[in-house]
């Protein structure tokens, strides 16, 4: 089910914890859809109300020019298509150990980027 609520995530109830924005699957697992403010060094929760973190939808930080790190935690399963597509400041990007499939374009435009760990847990990566 994970998989195509990535897809339509536009439709489905939003709800805000800090500074995410998410949904919650079926399964009751969070996928985030967006985060304000848009920049700085970010590490993504592996919970948010008590419920695991398992994706980061697609575009959810596209065009934050100003995300300048991020972490991205084990509980993460899926990084969306585009998810971090044209964040030009993000120089540092780390995956722990955990995420399974990172989408089409996940880092394009990532002009700045001079590290990213990706761990062997990844058994699908369109970069």
């Amino acid at each position: 089910m994970l998989w195509a609520l990535l897809l339509s995530s536009t439709t489905l109830n939003a709800f805000q914890s800090g500074n995410f924005r998410y949904y919650v699957d079926s399964g009751s697992e969070v996928v985030i859809t967006e985060y304000f403010p848009q920049g700085g060094n970010v590490i993504i929760p592996s919970t948010i109300a008590g419920m695991a973190v398992v994706a980061i939808g697609n575009s959810a930080f596209v065009f934050s020019r100003k995300l300048t790190s991020v972490t991205i935690p084990e509980s993460v399963k899926v990084i969306g298509n585009d998810a971090f597509s044209g964040c030009t400041g993000l120089t540092n990007v780390t995956i722990l150990n955990g995420v399974t499939s990172i989408r089409s374009r996940a880092f394009s435009g990532c002009t700045g980027l001079s590290s990213i760990t990706i761990p062997n847990s990844v058994t699908n990566a369109r970069l």
